[in-house]
This record gives structure tokens, C-alpha cells and sequence, in this order.
């Protein structure tokens, strides 16, 4: 009989004949084959043909902080660094960001946010399954010098033909350091000339009346500014103030770096002794695919977290105290913006909490907006704004007076508007054209509040370019240049009021 050789695999048995001696060597060569086919032999390796085990791995823990304050910084990016390979990851509402399978050995990390300059560098070891800590601490990216008007009053009697109007207008002008800019001269300011170029605009450009018809061009005869002086800051007096911010949903384009808030703690953080400080934000229903997200509208008095809201709202002279709420506005922005009916809580919650036996005491509000009254037209509004102005500073010399200051920020604020309110009711209206002069502007606000911040004066001429422009019960609205010689010049956006002296 002949030799038999048989190959199990492949799920059957293979059986070769093999009739002769000479015949083993192909009996041998055809077992290779079957063994090869069905995975046997030797092949595959040294693993026995498993795969080879997977790359070691670690995890980088961040944690990013903001150098002021050392409060974490939301919507940071931490990136790592292996080699050509980069890992990003965000940080969350705590400031820190966790970044998983980074491959074991040497890597790089930095953290970034708008807003802040960029943290150098940073090298350690990741071990395998082991976590991996960094601490970042990031500077905010310089401010820019800013300002805001203080009064405009007209000068001498009317021109009978409303061609003509003169006016003065107090400014102060800080630094990126919060620090009023001494030394400046007639060149150092310009006023531009007017011309309305919106067709169809809702608003008047140049020129404020009843009717969006009133509004003219002027051109300005007074170059440089007549009877340009400083006046010297007056001894501090202290001051209550409610800090009242815009919550409404354009606030995520206009402030993507949150300088608000960050600008707020700063202002925060400069309490005087007998200086007290009420935080509120206001925002209301929905506007376009946003909805209001504080708790309570259209205000919300600090701290709360939830509605209902402790009540009655309490002032404070420890800013610090208010860190937390301030940052949890970060996360609560959306809806419309009920400017007037804000303001009118604001003041009534103002003079009813503020502190009593504070010898000298001002009470102000300080509202922030980005942009313009959504529960009223222009005609409509005009009514409601001088209610509100009524109500701040009433005729009752029993009723105390409460200081409107306004805070305006991007090309699409209502700064006519805002400069009335302030102007009107005994404030300051700041203009900031980006979110980078907030942070001057509220680091200044202190000395503001309480009448300590040196100021210009100055006078100004306009010129219509026909009859019955420039009439009683009237305002100029315009654009004043400041070129310090040490910035980039910036925008002052101020209303003067027409009527007779």
C-alpha cells in the first residue's frame, strides 16, 4: 500500500497518496502549501500572527488662569505639541482642558484665548497612562487709550436763523494704564464734519429732532477748538453705584473676549473705602434665534444663580465678592434689549438700597450697551428716554439724584442716545470703538464716579448749510477725534443739546 499523509485545517481534512519513494518530496511540498494556506507554519512572526500591541499613552491636564485676577479663563486652548503632531483641546467653565491619548515622551504645551497674549512654551514628560499637569497664567493683550464727554452746553443765545451753533464740551482722556493723559493741546483734538450718508436710516446722523427729516449736514468753522484748558481733578467724594450690563444676544459678536467682564472686575476691584458697588444685567424675551438667559428679566440683581433672586439687592464695598457673578455672565448672553425699562429699575433699586450715612454720597447707574433699544422706534423712544432722565434727576430736592453714566461699544450703538441719557442726567458717556478700550475705560471709572479725573475744555463752532437747522429743543450729534501722539487716535461720539441759555 502506498504511504498516506494527512494535513487537518482549514476546517477538513487533506489527504495525499503518496505511491512511491520518489514521490515524498511533492507529497512534502504540497503539505507546505496546505499548511500555508491555512495559516500554519511558521509565518506571521514572532507574535503568532496577532497584532503588534498599541503605542503607549498618557493625558495632559491644563488648567489656564488670567493674571489679574487668577480666576479661570473659559474658551482657552491648550495645544500640545509631539513632535510634528499637535492635540488642541478648550478649556471649560473652570479653566481647564484635558487632552486624552498623547503619546508617551517629551511634548510641548501653551494656552491661548482671545483677548490674552499667548503663554510661552512649556516642556514635560507624559508617562504611560499616566496625567500629565500644566498651569498657565495669561496676560491680557494691551488696552488702548479711550475717553468719554462729560458736558456739552451751548454758549451765548441762539442763532435766530438756525444756521449757526456754538457749544462747550468737557472730556476726559486715560491711558492704556487708566491714567488721565496730561499736556494736550488745540492739535491734539479735531471735529469732524457731518453729512447724513445712510439712505434710509432709522436714525438721525447729525442732527437730532422730532422728525427723522430734521436731520442736516454742518461742516465746523472752528479749527482747532476755541478756548481749549485742563481743569484740575477735584478731592475724591464717594460714591454708590449699580453697574447695569447688556446681556442681549449681539453682546457675543461685539465682546467675543468678554472685556466686559473682565473690565468690570477691574472697576470691581478699585472700590474705595467708603465706595459701594450694586451689580445688575439686563436682557429680555428673544431677538432673531437668541434668548434671554439671565434669571430674572429684564434685570437680574447679583448674586443669583437661579430666579427667584434674593431680594432687596444688596451693595457692596468688597468687589472681589462679586468675581463669580461677574464670570457667570460669560455663559448667559442672549435675547433683546429692554434699554429704558432696565434703567428705570436700576434707578429705583439705586436710590432705595444704596447706603445711608454717607456724608456726600453720589449715586449713579452705569449702564453698557452695544447697541439699541429694541422695544421702541426712534419717535416712540424719544418720550421714554426723557422719562427716564426725569426720573434719575427729579425736580423734588427731597428725592436724591441719581447720576447717569453709559458705556457704549461698536459702530451699531445708539450713541446719540447714550450721550443724551448721560449727558442729560449729570454722567459721562464713554464711546469705546473696540472691546480692548473697555479696559481703560472702566479701569478709570473709579476717579469718574467720584469727580476726581482731571478734564478738557473746549469750544466748538457747526455751520448748517441751510435756515432753521439748529433750533431750540434740537442736539448736535458728532464725532470728536483725540490723537494723543502716543495711540492710535480713537473716536469721542457726544450729542449737544440745543436750547436757550
Amino acid at each position: 500500500m502506498g504511504n498516506r499523509v494527512s494535513v487537518e485545517g482549514c476546517g477538513r481534512m487533506s489527504s495525499l497518496s503518496v505511491a512511491s519513494r520518489s514521490l515524498r518530496l511533492i507529497a512534502l511540498a504540497a503539505l507546505a502549501a496546505a499548511l500555508t494556506a491555512c495559516g500554519g507554519g511558521g509565518g506571521g512572526g514572532d507574535d503568532g500572527g496577532n497584532p503588534p500591541p498599541p503605542p503607549e499613552r498618557g493625558t495632559v491636564t491644563a488648567t489656564v488662569l488670567d493674571d489679574t485676577f487668577s480666576t479661570p479663563i473659559s474658551g482657552a486652548t491648550v495645544t500640545v505639541t509631539i513632535g510634528t503632531t499637535t492635540l488642541d483641546e478648550t478649556t471649560g467653565a473652570d479653566g481647564t482642558a484635558t487632552v486624552n491619548d498623547v503619546p508617551v515622551g517629551s511634548v510641548t504645551a501653551t494656552a491661548s484665548a482671545p483677548g490674552f497674549l499667548t503663554s510661552a512654551a512649556q516642556g514635560k514628560t507624559v508617562t504611560a497612562n499616566g496625567t500629565t499637569d500644566f498651569d498657565f497664567t495669561l496676560e491680557r493683550a494691551p488696552a488702548e487709550a479711550a475717553g468719554g464727554v462729560l458736558t456739552v452746553l451751548p454758549v451765548g443765545s441762539l442763532d435766530p436763523n438756525g444756521r449757526t451753533f456754538t457749544f462747550t464740551m468737557r472730556v476726559v482722556i486715560v491711558d492704556e494704564n487708566f491714567e488721565h493723559v496730561p499736556g494736550l493741546g488745540d492739535s491734539n483734538f479735531s471735529l469732524a464734519a457731518c453729512t447724513p450718508v445712510t439712505v434710509g436710516s432709522s436714525l438721525p446722523e447729525c442732527v437730532r429732532g422730532t422728525q427723522l427729516a430734521n436731520d442736516h449736514a454742518y461742516i465746523v468753522n472752528t479749527t482747532p477748538p476755541g478756548v481749549l484748558q485742563q481743569d484740575p481733578a477735584g478731592p475724591p467724594r464717594p460714591y454708590a453705584a449699580t453697574m447695569l450690563l447688556d446681556q442681549s444676544g449681539s453682546i457675543r459678536g461685539t465682546d467675543p473676549t468678554d472685556a466686559r467682564i473682565f473690565s468690570t472686575k477691574v472697576f470691581l476691584q478699585g472700590l474705595g473705602t467708603s465706595d459701594r458697588a450694586l451689580l445688575a444685567a439686563f436682557a429680555e424675551g428673544t431677538e432673531g434665534n437668541t434668548i434671554a438667559q439671565i434669571p430674572e428679566e429684564p434685570v437680574t440683581f447679583y448674586p443669583c444663580s437661579a430666579a427667584p433672586c434674593p431680594s432687596p439687592p444688596q451693595f457692596t464695598g468688597t468687589g472681589s465678592g462679586l468675581f463669580e457673578s461677574v464670570d457667570s455672565l460669560a455663559a448667559t448672553e442672549g435675547g433683546g434689549t429692554p434699554m429704558y425699562d432696565a434703567l428705570v429699575i436700576a434707578i429705583n433699586a439705586t436710590r432705595d438700597n444704596a447706603p445711608t450715612g454717607i456724608s456726600d454720597q453720589r449715586l449713579a447707574v452705569v449702564m453698557f450697551s452695544d447697541g439699541l433699544d429694541t422695544t421702541c422706534g426712534f419717535a416712540a423712544c424719544v418720550p421714554i428716554r426723557q422719562g427716564v432722565i426725569d426720573l434719575a434727576q427729579p425736580d423734588d430736592p427731597n428725592i436724591r439724584d441719581v447720576d447717569l453714566f453709559t458705556i457704549g461699544l461698536s459702530s451699531g450703538v445708539d450713541s446719540a442716545s447714550l450721550a443724551e441719557l448721560a449727558i442729560k442726567g449729570n454722567g459721562t458717556y464713554l464711546f469705546a470703538e473696540n472691546a480692548n478700550q473697555l479696559i481703560p475705560i472702566y479701569g478709570s471709572l473709579g476717579a469718574l464716579l467720584s469727580d476726581s479725573l482731571p478734564t478738557y475744555e473746549m469750544t466748538w463752532t457747526v455751520d448748517a448749510q441751510a435756515d432753521n437747522v439748529f433750533l431750540n429743543g434740537r442736539s448736535v450729534i458728532g464725532r470728536l477725534t483725540v490723537d494723543t501722539g502716543t495711540a492710535e487716535p480713537f473716536e469721542l461720539r457726544f450729542i449737544a443739546p440745543i436750547f436757550e441759555l
